[in-house]
């Protein structure tokens, strides 16, 4: 596959799209495969109910992600709210360690469960178990996310990896950030406790620290300018890392494989802007509008299939 990179000078750029223009009927996608990232798109970000109801109206297709579905014994929790996780495509940056590593080891199918698994199982099987997580950071219960993070994903949350360490920062901060609301008093207590320690083990908490550690100062932090750290938009955001990081722990990219779509689509679409000349220059070579869409189902194909 010709590499596109954004770094490649233009004239390079418009000629590997000129390589790689082909009509999007010439394509036959594998049986299953659209299923397959909705299924996945679905179980990764915990909706249940939705997954259940897709694969009960699914006609099951060998690698479409439905098989191992037990609608009643593995998908459980409550009801999906319908504006949980929109802020998916924004949790992680692109290309990040934690994505890379999440990937890797999603590829060599190894699971974080105790030996080889299916990725798709994995997912699954721990979806119940994820939700509940995020539930209980989005409703400002952190200390019982981790509680309850510990015993059921007693490796995850450590401090021996850079990534957990980070995850685990991120809870004890929006844990204080929920104290705050409360008592002052409590939070300066807990960051005595809890979040001095991260300071040691790595300085560059030590920033986020500063940021963070005033909200005690002010007799109303909702009022005050660090109120964007008492919004509900943080704790969703504290919340879709953790499910991000525990999938990514477990042997599974962090990210599905639909919004890995949606990234290059949107690379591509801008790639494609840039190319277009202005009026007064040289027309536009034929079916040049076809490229941004040979390239995404060309890399949905691989990425279903590596």
């Amino acid at each position: 596959m010709v590499d596109i990179s954004t770094e490649a000078p233009q004239n390079q750029v418009a000629e590997a799209s000129d390589s790689l223009m082909l009509s999007t009927s010439e394509l036959v996608l594998p049986p299953g495969l659209l299923q397959s990232l909705i299924h996945e798109y679905l179980v990764h970000n915990c909706y249940s109910d939705s997954a259940r109801v897709f694969c009960a109206t699914t006609q099951p297709t060998r690698g479409n992600g439905c098989e191992p579905m037990d609608a009643d014994s593995v998908l459980t929790g409550a009801d999906e709210d319908p504006n949980r996780m929109d802020m998916t495509m924004i949790a992680h940056p692109p290309n990040s360690a934690r994505e890379r590593e999440g990937q890797d080891r999603g590829r060599r199918n190894v699971g974080g469960m105790g030996g080889a698994h299916p990725p798709g199982d994995i997912a699954t099987k721990t979806m119940a178990a994820r939700k509940r997580l995020y539930d209980l950071v989005v409703a400002g219960k952190v200390s019982e996310a981790i509680e309850f993070c510990h015993t059921t994903f007693p490796t995850a949350l450590d401090f021996t990896t850079p990534d957990g360490l980070d995850v685990l920062f991120e809870l004890h901060t929006q844990q204080f950030i929920e104290l705050v609301k409360e008592s002052a008093t409590d939070a300066l207590r807990y960051a005595h406790k809890e979040l001095t320690k991260f300071g040691h083990l790595n300085p560059n908490y030590m920033d986020s620290l500063n940021d963070i550690l005033p909200l005690i100062a002010y007799a109303d932090p909702a009022t005050s300018p660090l109120q964007h750290y008492l919004q509900p938009d943080r704790r969703q955001t504290v919340a879709i890392n953790l499910n991000n990081y525990i999938l990514a722990h477990s042997g599974l990219p962090p990210i599905p494989t639909l919004e890995q779509l949606v990234r290059q689509m949107t690379v591509v679409r801008d790639l494609h802007s840039n190319l277009n000349p202005p009026k007064n220059q040289k027309q536009e070579p034929k079916d040049r509008h076809k490229v941004g869409h040979f390239v995404i189902l060309r890399s949905l194909i691989c990425l279903s299939t590596c």
